[in-house]
């Protein structure tokens, strides 16, 4: 070989290298782009998952009551829902209403999967489908004041006895000590309906719950400890008097003093506030 032929064939070999080496180049500064994007994504990620929730602590509360719903066998799976008026937090300053997600697991529900929604359902907050029964619970809200916090169960004692009776009389401590008067059988309507809502208020009179035939509760109260508890008293009373019916003998009831005798203030039961 020359010394031209040489020489040419050299250049050609770094010519080759140095391109090669400029690929190798590129592509590492390629890979090293993608990784920075790639760590740029995941804190923001982060960042977005530590975001400060609005009503953060209340979320919560409502998912930590579906468990309490389930840990009483008032529901399955995800059924149910709960809902909790938040006052003046509208952007108009009305009062915004807090709703658990439609078929959500409760297992791996979290504070942002509540969504925040004012009273004609519009979502304020949340990027998950609110409750199907939104329609009934903003009802309930609209045309009790009162009330706070909204339960829907399928709990299966009190379901089952509003297939035989009208009502869960007022004769058993529990009734009157917790939900305040006999517990009346609403007319069937069907799921998802406002008539869910409707017909709550139109039955639940001076109760804390209403039980909707073949369908399951919806218990209301001043705060979710109230309405929990009106629903678990209620499952329990309804499971006895279930009991007393299927014995076929005359059931005793309660005379309307001995009721408001029990329902007297006897200012020694539970913790003060």
């Amino acid at each position: 070989m020359s010394k031209k032929d040489k020489e040419a064939k050299d250049a050609k070999r770094a010519k080759a290298e140095a391109a090669t080496e400029a690929a190798r180049k590129s592509k590492q500064a390629a890979k090293e782009e993608a990784g920075k994007r790639l760590a740029k994504a995941k804190d923001a990620a982060e960042r977005a998952k530590h975001k400060a929730v609005p009503y953060k602590a209340e979320r919560q509360s409502l998912i930590d009551c579906a468990f309490g719903m389930r840990d009483n066998a008032l529901i399955k799976g995800n059924g149910g829902n709960v809902s909790m008026r938040v006052p003046g937090a509208a952007p108009d300053g009305r009062d915004a209403f807090l709703v658990t997600p439609t078929a959500m697991s409760y297992d791996t529900m979290v504070p942002a999967d509540v969504v925040l929604v004012d009273e004609l359902g519009n979502t304020l907050d949340g990027k998950r489908r609110p409750t199907s029964d939104m329609t009934a619970v903003l009802y309930i809200f609209r045309h009790m004041p009162e009330v706070n916090v909204v339960i829907h169960t399928h709990q299966p004692y009190a379901t089952a006895l509003g297939l035989v009776v009208d009502e869960l009389p007022a004769d058993f401590t529990t009734v009157i000590d917790e939900l305040h008067a006999a517990v009346h059988v609403a007319p069937f309507t069907r799921s998802s309906d406002e008539g869910m809502g409707i017909l709550t208020v139109e039955h639940i009179g001076d109760a804390l719950a209403v039980i909707l035939k073949h369908h399951g509760v919806i218990a209301v109260g001043k705060d979710i400890d109230q309405a929990l508890t009106a629903a678990i008293y209620l499952e329990e009373s309804c499971q006895a008097y279930l009991a007393a019916l299927a014995t076929g003998l005359p059931i005793a009831h309660l005379t309307p003093e001995q009721i408001a005798d029990e329902a007297e203030e006897r200012g020694y039961y539970g913790q003060p506030e």
